[in-house]
């Protein structure tokens, strides 16, 4: 699922978020693919920047305890981050 999440550092993503490790009810890890930064520009605009892009398979693990927030994006936001990884080759 596509989600936006905002991280201890700061940093505000949009990216396709899975968790992947559970033990019992607890979440131990989650899984972003092809994250990008969410950048506020000048009158209300944004832009996208690939957030690690030197990962192998542009996934990247983050642990919960770095997670402040996630949310699901508007539908134009959304549309645009499709629109962005739709280009990227898949291994």
């Amino acid at each position: 699922m596509i989600k936006i999440i905002k991280l201890s550092s700061g940093d505000e993503l949009i990216t396709q978020l899975k968790t992947t490790s559970k033990k019992g009810n607890e979440v131990v890890s989650h899984t972003a693919t092809h994250p990008f930064i969410i950048n506020h520009l000048d009158e209300g605009q944004i832009g996208f920047e690939p957030y690690c892009a030197y990962a192998v398979e542009g996934e990247i693990t983050i642990r919960p305890e770095h997670v402040v927030w996630t949310a699901i994006p508007e539908t134009g936001l959304e549309t645009q981050y499709k629109d962005l990884i739709i280009n990227i080759p898949k291994d």
